[in-house]
């Protein structure tokens, strides 16, 4: 049977190896704390690791969406188009040019952007598209980019999940339309604590990007500290400070050398949550098109409401009163406070996005997951999803444990001749009851049905007692009758 485990299961944690410590410790030895070589050698490598002419090494992903959209001069009067269905930073970006967030629902089948509703909402200001690889699901990118190409709009994707994501066959920000952008979070594929990338074949977008992404300095002005750099630079633009380090950089080279063996990992949890959920009609798997290979960022699954008596935030509690831990991706951007207030966005707006963000759950994924806590999640979820169930059962064992205590008060009361008897076998009964029922629940089987069995079967031990005892209040006054009431704690009634 079943056991909660002591320890508690993240949902995340960063998979650090020796190899990360004496790259960082490296780092830090060189002398190279700030922008320096490291951070360069990422660059290259990491454009050649997706397939792309340039990449410009960043802080976060936040700043490589800002920059992608600043590259295109995007700004007040542009419209952007993004989905609601995505962390908030995705529309902010959009929000600090001074443009204006327009929202597309989603395909709930992925979770990402339906091109359809992208085309409704296409306007004479609308400037840009901005698609989520939702999870590590590569969006409809076909679609989007028709729709780029046939109304003029610049394509920058959020591939802040895609780090692994294949498209066609091809990384996500392979030769990208326009730009797309990572994020190397604690909690990504691919992690240097804080960090993104911006990848693109645009050679005007490159350097621009990476100008804005150091105050607006010279291209190369981080090299004026080194042999034969220069103290002469130029500020071109008004910038940012978004630039990645070589600290972050050190952490980004060795996590991208181990990424086949953390990615096959991964997949070896993904394997135990498919075989253990794909028959649970209560949950929804999360469907990925053919074209993708999905980079399983994350594990998402949805409930089916009308499956279940429980909601999605209780379905959350139960797992982590079972000690696994889980997260919800996302609540709606449009239903935020400073989006309602300041565009006007409601309840409603995109139906899709709401009805999917309400029954979502993210589960442990990571390459640190091993197989036995995979199976300890899985088998958590699967008893999650029967435990309307098992409550109807333990609350018809209560009920039926207060018949037994109102019906022997009632027995002992007319059996004057037999109740030393009746109290015997009361007492009998209350002794053995705890070692009963321990058997009974050892002998139902494993999962979800075994724990819908031992219900049932401490369910039917009360019953058993309850109707012996009921048998003998008969025998006193047949006129007793028995009336089962779900609202009232007792079902005993007397006649009369």
């Amino acid at each position: 049977m079943f056991k909660v485990r002591e320890t508690f299961i993240p949902f995340c944690i960063p998979d650090v190896s020796e190899r990360e410590v004496d790259a960082v410790a490296g780092a830090i030895r060189s002398g190279w704390w700030a922008k320096g070589p490291l951070t360069v050698e990422f660059e290259k490598r990491f454009a050649q690791y997706v397939g792309a002419k340039h990449a410009i090494a960043v802080n976060s992903c936040t700043a490589a969406l800002h920059l992608a959209l600043l590259s295109q001069d995007i700004g007040p009067g542009d419209e952007v188009i993004t989905s609601p269905l995505t962390f908030a930073s995705t529309a902010s970006t959009i929000v600090h040019t001074g443009a204006t967030p327009v929202f597309a629902d989603i395909d709930e089948r992925t979770g990402c952007i339906d091109p359809e509703q992208i085309e409704r909402r296409i306007t004479k200001r609308t400037r840009a598209v901005v698609p989520v690889h939702y999870s590590g699901v590569a969006c409809d990118l076909d679609g989007v980019r028709a729709l780029c190409r046939a109304h003029g709009l610049f394509l920058s994707e959020d591939a802040a999940h895609a780090v692994e994501t294949r498209y066609h066959g091809e990384p996500i920000g392979c030769h990208p339309m326009g730009a797309a952008s990572f994020s190397f979070y604690a909690t990504k594929n691919l992690a240097t604590g804080e960090g993104g990338m911006l990848v693109t074949d645009d050679d005007g977008i490159a350097e621009r990007a990476g100008v804005l992404s150091c105050h607006g300095m010279s291209r190369n002005a981080w090299k004026r500290y080194g042999k034969g750099g220069s103290f002469r630079y130029d500020v071109t633009e008004f910038g940012y400070k978004y630039n990645m380090f070589d600290l972050q950089a050190a952490l980004g080279l060795t996590q991208l050398e181990r990424m086949p063996q953390m990615q096959a990992a991964r997949m070896q949890a993904v394997e135990v949550y498919e075989r253990a959920f794909a028959p649970c009609e209560a949950l929804v798997l999360q469907q990925t098109p053919e074209n993708t290979v999905h980079s399983r960022h994350l594990y998402v699954l949805r409930i089916r409401p009308e499956a279940l008596t429980i909601d999605r935030d209780r379905f959350v509690a139960e797992l982590a009163e079972r000690n696994v831990g889980t997260s919800v991706h996302f609540l709606p951007v449009h239903l935020m406070s400073a989006y309602r207030a300041r565009f006007g966005f409601a309840p409603g707006d995109f139906p899709r996005a709401e009805r999917f963000s309400d029954t979502e759950i993210s589960l442990p994924m990571y390459s640190r997951l091993s197989v036995e806590d995979a199976a300890y999640v899985a088998e958590s979820a699967d008893l999650v999803s029967t435990i309307e169930i098992v409550e109807a059962c333990e609350r018809y064992a209560a009920l039926w444990e207060k018949e037994i205590e109102v019906g022997m008060e009632k027995l002992l009361s007319l059996a004057t001749d037999d109740r030393e008897q009746y109290q015997k076998e009361q007492e009998d009964w209350e002794t053995g009851r705890d070692a009963n029922l321990k058997a009974l629940t050892e002998q139902a089987g494993e999962g979800s049905l075994g724990q819908i069995e031992a219900a049932g079967n401490r369910m039917d031990f009360f019953r058993a007692r309850a109707n012996a005892v009921l048998r003998e209040l008969y025998s006193y006054n047949p006129d007793f009758t028995y009336a089962y009431d779900s609202d009232d704690s007792s079902a005993v009634s007397a006649a009369g």
